[in-house]
């Protein structure tokens, strides 16, 4: 006879539904304060799934989804191009590392979706609240010039006087994760019509970006509402024109940065850009470069710090229309392209950046079909906007934490998702 589960919080131990809720929860506060803290949420709560379905003798896995199986084939890959990759030691070390976060990913998003009425409501319950804590403790912070941080700094030993925008950079990654956290906690408050909610956590977020001055978080809040508009203007011709349009993004982005080398040819046509803009041109024109070298295959999975200890930094400067918009020391690739597709291309070559769109694609149509609720599937379509604009201007493709935070944000949109009515959509 089975023990009666334990309740903390109304979230049962152990239950999916309690190790999911408590991975929403966290999920926004450790993303704002320790990003990096993230795969442990991801890992200890795909562990504890693992273990309740193992025990409770509950399937989980079953057959693959085609976007499931597609995905593992893609690590599988990245495994294989060891085989003509730069250094095939390295390529064979980071491997597993990937492959588990994926297949953690994937036990978490098919625990979602497995959740029965009761589990759902306790993880709905904790993703908003998990959501709206961190946005009041993100506003807190930025008002305060990071008091909390600062303090838990000190704490650990690490007792720094940071003042201005060097506070606010201590803030950066946490506040890309709730940029894409806040989406899917939107989508269940507007699926329930709690407009005050709703209205709270839209408004704390932009709060959030603008308080922390983050370019990235700007552009992919104001971009990801733009494509919510579009997608109710253009109703009818969305389900064709997503995924084309996915497709084409993953690939254009890096033909893109190829067709613009050398920089400073094409620095005349641009508008007026940020110092920190400039200095992801120049990375981007040297991965561009070093692409060339390898285009069909690559230079193998992980390739990207070995191709960077190729370089030393150098005083850059960058020359518009006979004025000097750019000059400091830059590193032409320190440790990766800040930029998904553009690493993809670079590491795993044409097929490997093909075999990704077609991915993102099948991903998309899944996520698609998983509600026929027209609002759930525009605000799923700024979510996914949003990520695009951070994973094409930061972070490397393989950090642990940004795939344990896009893995995170993945499980709690599909919840969303399948959480919303099933009411037909026009069109």
């Amino acid at each position: 006879m089975r023990a009666p589960p334990h309740r903390f919080l109304g979230a049962k131990f152990p239950d999916r539904s309690g190790f999911l809720s408590a991975a929403c929860l966290l999920a926004g506060p450790v993303g704002l304060f320790a990003p990096k803290g993230l795969t442990v949420v991801l890992a200890v709560a795909a562990v504890g799934v693992i273990w309740e379905s193992l025990k409770s003798r509950r399937p989980l896995m079953g057959r693959l989804d085609g976007w499931a199986l597609y995905l593992l084939l893609f690590a599988a890959l990245c495994a294989l191009s060891a085989v003509w990759a730069i250094e095939p030691a390295r390529t064979l070390r980071t491997v597993p590392s990937i492959f588990a976060v994926f297949f953690a990913g994937i036990v978490l998003v098919r625990a979602g979706l497995s959740l029965d009425q009761e589990g759902a409501a306790t993880l709905e319950r904790f993703l908003v609240i998990g959501v709206l804590a961190a946005l009041l403790l993100a506003v807190f912070e930025l008002l305060t010039g990071a008091w909390i941080s600062l303090n838990l700094r000190a704490l650990v030993g690490d007792p720094a006087e940071l003042t201005g925008e060097a506070s606010k950079r201590l803030l950066n990654n946490g506040i890309t994760v709730l940029t894409l956290l806040t989406w899917p906690a939107v989508c269940l408050t507007v699926r329930d019509g709690r407009a005050a909610a709703t209205i709270l956590l839209a408004g704390l977020l932009i709060a959030a970006v603008y308080l922390a001055e983050a370019d990235v978080g700007i552009t992919a809040v104001a971009i990801g509402v733009g494509a919510v508009l579009a997608s109710r203007l253009m109703r009818r011709w969305v389900p064709a024109l997503v995924p084309t349009l996915v497709v084409l993004a993953v690939v254009a982005a890096p033909l893109l940065m190829i067709s613009f080398s050398p920089l400073q040819r094409h620095v005349d046509e641009f508008p007026r850009l940020s110092g920190s803009a400039y200095h992801r041109l120049i990375i981007w024109d040297a991965a561009g470069d070093l692409i060339r070298d390898r285009p069909l295959l690559g230079h193998g999975f992980d390739a990207s710090r070995a191709l960077g200890a190729r370089f030393d930094p150098s005083v850059v400067e960058v020359d518009r229309r006979g004025e000097m918009v750019y000059r400091g020391l830059a590193h032409p690739l320190p440790l990766h392209p800040h930029n998904m597709a553009l690493q993809i291309w670079l590491e795993l070559g044409l097929a490997g950046l093909m075999y990704f769109s077609g991915l993102v694609a099948a991903l998309v149509i899944s996520a698609w079909r998983m509600t026929a609720a027209p609002i759930a599937r525009d605000l799923f379509l700024g979510m996914l906007v949003s990520g695009a604009v951070v994973a094409f201007t930061a972070y490397g493709a393989w950090q642990n934490w940004w795939q344990s935070t896009l893995w995170i944000c993945a499980m709690a949109m599909a919840f969303s998702l399948k959480r919303s009515p099933e009411k037909k959509a026009p069109g």
